[in-house]
């Protein structure tokens, strides 16, 4: 079989739902599809249009059908962005909760106002009351970490001491398309093009690859996709 969307040569946004599924992401031609594998192998759903029933149908008729930069999750529902623009949905996907909105909005995230991080962000992701914020900038990947209205860490580079120097001399220290938090929280994911990496925790160590995005440590089943 043929890749027909190319999944597995690239994904634009990627995020984990629970410790069995993960979601990815990818604009395709003015159109953003979206599919998601089982860890324990296979494809639950998709790829289908991110509009489709069992997908987000909120998101019909808004910007983040046709393009989106990052995905998150909070406790409570996902998170899109877009360009200068974010927007939350349900759950289920049906519905839309905030926005859409600017991220800099005060029920988005205000603490990037005035930062390089406001627009065009590369990857997001939450955790226990802190939100991770990477963008590409020039060679180099930066990076922030803030709550609901304060900068807690950075902007700095990714490689910093108390980020991911795990990944200084690698190609995601100059570029990330996405980046999460493993499933069961021990470690991250950081893709580039079509490379996957994992480090623990901490940061401060490589688990697996680089690798290519479908390798079989990595997530085989995008390969035809």
């Amino acid at each position: 079989m043929t890749e027909i969307f190319g999944f597995g040569s690239g994904i634009d946004a990627v995020e984990p739902q629970g410790n069995d599924k993960w979601w990815f992401f990818k604009n395709v031609q003015g159109q953003v599809y979206a599919t998601c594998l089982r860890s324990s192998g296979g494809v639950a759903w998709g790829p289908k249009l991110i509009t489709s029933e069992g997908g987000w149908p909120a998101l019909h008729g808004t910007t983040f059908a046709k393009h989106i930069d990052a995905v998150a999750t909070s406790r409570d529902g996902w998170w899109f962005f877009s360009g200068r623009h974010a927007v939350k949905t349900n759950w289920a996907g049906d519905q839309k909760m905030k926005g859409p909105e600017l991220i800099t909005a005060p029920d988005a995230y205000p603490a990037v106002e005035g930062t390089r991080l406001s627009q065009d962000v590369s990857a997001l992701e939450g955790g226990a009351g802190d939100w991770w914020i990477f963008k590409n900038m020039d060679t180099q990947v930066q990076a922030v970490c803030v709550d609901d209205t304060n900068k807690l860490w950075g902007p700095n580079p990714i490689t910093d001491s108390k980020a991911w120097p795990a990944l200084k001399g690698t190609i995601f220290e100059n570029s990330i398309d996405g980046a999460s938090r493993s499933g069961d929280g021990s470690g991250w994911w950081f893709f580039s093009g079509y490379h996957a990496v994992r480090t623990n925790r901490e940061g401060t160590s490589i688990t697996k690859g680089p690798m290519d995005i479908t390798a079989v440590e990595a997530f085989p089943d995008l390969k035809n996709l």
